[in-house]
């Protein structure tokens, strides 16, 4: 390959890193924007609205939210604040500490994140085990199922919580019109957007 060919090669590899890092913060930017009002988050998932006020209130959950409320406008919410809100109601209905589902929350989201803006998935369903292990509560994500395994590999105490975290997500998602849905290669990596006629 001479040097001309060489450059033409790293020209065309730089353009390619800038159109997936642009279309990145653009899926990046869809999951994190402020779009929903605390009501159509809540209602959907029968979330009483003033549990949350009141974990807003007290700096329990972290939400990107609270940077973002203008002066004499509604508070909007994430597709990411969503579906943290939802892990949380959801854990502290089966008793674990406010401490404990904010962190597991956060780290949901952040699971939720990456599975928005990257083109991947998996071969079965994502869970998430929580427990008290005597001294600390833990979580451990995994996609394994097989139970006695798991217990095997990680010391897992008689009684967890187990959270599908494709329903937690879905659960929170549909309610606004944002299922997460499973697609094929083409439409993962983009070719969605491209409509036939007889399609619309």
């Amino acid at each position: 390959m001479d040097d001309k060919a060489k450059d033409q090669l790293f020209k065309d590899t730089l353009e390619l890193v800038r159109k997936i890092d642009a279309e990145k913060a653009e899926k990046l930017a869809n999951v994190t924007g402020p779009r929903f009002v605390l009501g159509a988050i809540t209602g959907g998932l029968g979330i009483p609205e003033v549990t949350v006020r009141n974990w807003l209130t007290r700096g329990q959950l972290n939400l990107s939210m609270q940077s973002q409320k203008a002066k004499g406008k509604w508070r909007r919410f994430s597709i990411l604040d969503a579906i943290t809100i939802s892990v949380a109601f959801q854990l502290s209905k089966v008793g674990v500490p406010v401490a404990v589902y904010a962190e597991i929350a956060e780290f949901m989201s952040n699971f939720a994140s990456n599975l928005l803006t990257q083109p991947f998935g998996f071969a079965a369903d994502p869970i998430l085990l929580v427990f008290n292990d005597g001294d600390n509560w833990r979580h451990i994500m995994t996609d394994n199922a097989d139970i006695d395994t798991l217990r095997e590999q990680h010391q897992l105490p008689s009684v967890f919580i187990v959270l599908n975290c494709m329903r937690v997500m879905n659960e929170a998602l549909e309610p606004l019109g944002l299922p997460i849905g499973v697609g094929t290669a083409d439409e993962i990596m983009g070719g969605a957007d491209e409509t036939e006629e007889g399609d619309k």
